[in-house]
């Protein structure tokens, strides 16, 4: 499947070959109609977030309420493309969760809102399985739940403290797992920063205790300076995370 999808040319390049399979028709299932209609939509999609990438930066607010929209409809849509082609095929479900967390990660870059954290979730521990043909480098892995991470900390959440399926809380879970696999230090300490500060109780669920450092709690309460916005904190944390 190749690296997961971090920038628009890349999502651009594993979407193609979704939309090149619905036109070639090869798996299309026989209940279903033209999918040229599909191909069409996702060509506006993914035109609109081009041009919110390369326009002159708008405010923070409308930015966010555009790629939430954005990202609503290319679920949406991929959710409909998927379904054309026959869903039980081995590679389908890897196809559609690379394309769902590439199309979230650049929502959340964004600062927008995501459709459907469930079924986010679900498709990262997919990529985060032990199962090689769905794994995916667990440093970008790691550097995509970061970003959902610190993006979605920032809205309200329902966080339901006694379900153990919370998918806020599965999502941290999930994001020291992936952290412990790169075995760099930094993005361990990231990773645990964040759970001690968004779910101090779930600590322990980690199997690691965070350091009790200067630097662990500079990461878990960073400072931040009058007239900055959160994302601008979140764009210095993750400059040096990929390499």
């Amino acid at each position: 499947m190749g690296p997961l999808p971090l920038d628009l040319d890349q999502l651009q390049e594993h979407l193609g070959e979704l939309l090149a399979e619905l036109l070639l028709g090869a798996h299309i299932e026989p209940a279903q109609e033209n999918t040229a209609p599909i191909v069409g939509a996702f060509g506006r999609v993914i035109e609109a977030m081009t041009r919110l990438e390369n326009q002159a930066p708008l405010p923070a607010d409308e930015t966010a309420q555009s790629a939430t929209v954005l990202g609503a409809s290319a679920y949406r849509l991929l959710n409909i493309a998927v379904e054309c082609l026959d869903p039980n095929e081995p590679i389908r479900s890897t196809q559609r969760a690379m394309l769902h967390i590439g199309f979230a990660y650049w929502v959340a870059r964004h600062g927008g809102d995501i459709p459907d954290l469930a079924a986010l979730v679900e498709d990262l521990a997919q990529l985060d399985s032990r199962d090689v043909a769905a794994r995916v480098d667990p440093v970008e892995l790691t550097t995509v739940m970061l970003t959902l991470v610190d993006n979605l900390a920032t809205r309200l959440h329902t966080h339901d403290r006694g379900d153990t399926r919370d998918p806020w809380r599965l999502l941290h879970l999930q994001l020291c797992d992936a952290a412990q696999c790169t075995q760099r230090d930094d993005l361990i300490q990231h990773a645990h920063a964040r759970l001690l500060r968004h779910l101090p109780g779930d600590v322990t669920r980690c199997g690691h205790a965070v350091a009790d450092t200067p630097a662990a709690h500079a990461a878990a309460h960073p400072v931040r300076t009058p007239g900055t916005r959160p994302s601008d904190h979140r764009r210095e944390s993750h400059k040096s995370t990929l390499h």
